[in-house]
């Protein structure tokens, strides 16, 4: 039997779009690499929360708990449910999946960190600054930006890093196969007229190096 999701009462509706919005804000950036079934326990977990919210409110509601009264139950537990699990994806992103990966290797269960590739490992060290970049081309010249900390403050600045290998970057220098680098004078000379920025697709990278410092 069928079930329209509109005809479910509203705090069934409202737990699961809970659940999947924390589930996005958890997993943004490696979402493409999960499975349908990653995707619905994943949500079905933050869905919990917030289910859990709306029957501990409940509880205080019917006395059942004793807590703080509060005027307007309803809509305290609402917010309760809504906040608690954005929260709590927002702290599982920010330090619990690292805390969780290392208990797992201090017990020696695994030395994997579930990195979908060394690509995404690379462009998203949470506690490591980005200080210079090139990308060696097909034609084997190279594009560099020498000091990343000048376009920290820009549109997609310092860079850009793409999910499947492109990129965008200011480009400081440019060192063609042969011979010196040439800077690029208008990069920076020329920020009254607009951030240039440029883009290279994946195809015409052949190699990254990237620096990085705490």
């Amino acid at each position: 039997m069928d079930i329209d999701l509109i005809d479910l009462p509203w705090k069934i509706q409202l737990t699961l779009a809970v659940g999947y919005g924390s589930y996005v804000i958890a997993y943004t950036g490696v979402r493409e690499f999960h499975r349908a079934t990653d995707v619905i326990f994943k949500t079905a977990f933050f869905t919990l929360i917030a289910t859990l919210m709306f029957y501990w409110g409940d509880s205080c509601v019917s006395g059942n708990l004793k807590c703080v009264p509060v005027r307007h139950p309803a809509i305290h537990n609402t917010l309760l449910a809504v906040i608690v699990p954005l929260i709590a994806a927002l702290l599982w992103r920010r330090i619990g999946i690292q805390i969780f990966l290392n208990i797992l290797r201090a017990l020696q269960i695994t030395t994997s960190d579930d990195t979908p590739s060394a690509w995404y490992a690379l462009t998203h060290a949470k506690d490591l600054k980005f200080t210079q970049l090139s990308v060696v081309l097909a034609d084997d010249s190279t594009l560099m930006c020498n000091s990343m900390s000048r376009f920290s403050d820009m549109p997609d600045g310092p860079c850009s890093f793409g999910p499947n290998g492109d990129l965008a970057l200011y480009v400081t220098d440019i060192k063609p196969k042969y011979g010196p680098s040439r800077p690029q004078s208008s990069v920076i000379s020329e920020f009254d007229k607009g951030a240039k920025i440029t883009y290279v697709p994946k195809e015409q990278i052949k190699r990254v190096l990237i620096r990085r410092k705490h």
